[in-house]
């Protein structure tokens, strides 16, 4: 509620990095730009790691830029989770519209990013990104849903393993790991049957 008040009179773009990870058929794209409202035409898939993917978010964040003198950079802040690859979106960004190298600190677990930083990362249109830490409000009482909610940003990267527990993040996995019916790991270990306790496979 208090970022939503604080940018509701700003032009926004929905970005969703990381796509080749994510179903893009047409139903279920469909389905997420229709969750999106008002903003269903500002989103964008790009692959962070895949620089080429970014083009087309350069042309669509410079339909949204309202400004009278082309000289002067736009200023756009990088706002979302933790670990979802906001910089390293900057740095495709920069990468493939600049050809400069990487500038933004990435890595593999969240909070790499502390405090906000600016990079110009197009000249043509001049472009300035803000990149910011991780924003994440999480509430893990003692509701199913809830901790269920935080098993799965643990399994993103989203918050420390130890937030949630190593080893309910190692059962739940197993539990999709069953659940999509993958049974490789009972004959590489010669279990007898699959299991979601992680505990039991560790002692085969």
């Amino acid at each position: 509620p208090l970022l939503e008040s604080m940018i509701q009179d700003k032009n926004r773009v929905v970005v969703f990095n990381k796509m080749d990870l994510a179903d893009r058929t047409p139903r279920s794209i469909d389905e997420v730009r229709r969750s999106l409202g008002k903003l269903r035409d500002s989103c964008i898939w790009v692959d962070g790691t895949r620089p080429a993917t970014s083009k087309p978010l350069i042309q669509l964040m410079t339909r949204h830029i309202k400004k009278k003198f082309w000289t002067i950079p736009a200023t756009i802040l990088v706002v979302g989770y933790p670990n979802v690859g906001k910089s390293t979106i900057i740095n495709a960004l920069r990468g493939v519209s600049m050809k400069k190298a990487a500038v933004a600190k990435v890595g593999a677990l969240p909070g790499v990013t502390k405090e906000i930083s600016g990079f110009l990362v197009s000249e043509e249109p001049p472009l300035y990104v803000y990149d910011s830490p991780g924003i994440l409000l999480p509430s893990f009482d003692h509701t199913v849903q809830s901790f269920e909610v935080g098993i799965k940003l643990g399994i993103t990267g989203s918050v420390s393993d130890h937030i949630v527990g190593e080893e309910h993040l190692a059962n739940y996995i197993m539990h999709i790991v069953n659940k999509i019916g993958s049974r490789r790991y009972v004959r590489v270990l010669r279990m007898e049957a699959a299991s979601d306790d992680f505990e039991v496979i560790l002692s085969e």
